[in-house]
């Protein structure tokens, strides 16, 4: 399981911050939106901000890795205000790509232990 801002949320910052509403088509065209311009520049680096997900690019780009079962926001727990993502773990992983094997496989030539 994991959560993501995705529709239910989109809704709840959109009548919370109506200036949302001018990047609509960036988000639901891209599948994914970073907005900058959020509360938490005070508190956290540049690179964490808010984004939102739309369920079509949580499937299509994530699928690469699992099993996209579900996307579910959460409209009973207010609180939450991010949509539940449930994934399994494929019976068969892809295979990592060519250049992470190769390097894996350096790394262990050069003895340089694994993470």
């Amino acid at each position: 399981l994991l959560t993501v801002h995705a529709d239910y949320h989109w809704q709840a910052a959109v009548a919370a911050h109506p200036r949302l509403r001018a990047l609509e088509a960036e988000r639901t065209g891209k599948g994914f939106l970073y907005w900058k311009e959020d509360e938490w520049g005070r508190h956290f680096p540049d690179f964490y901000h808010t984004a939102w997900h739309t369920p079509d690019y949580v499937k299509r780009r994530w699928s690469r890795w699992f099993t996209v079962l579900g996307l579910r926001g959460e409209k009973g727990r207010p609180a939450l205000k991010q949509d539940i993502v449930v994934l399994q773990r494929p019976a068969d992983p892809p295979k990592p790509p060519a250049w992470r094997r190769l390097a894996r496989a350096v790394s262990s030539s050069l003895g340089v232990p694994r993470p």
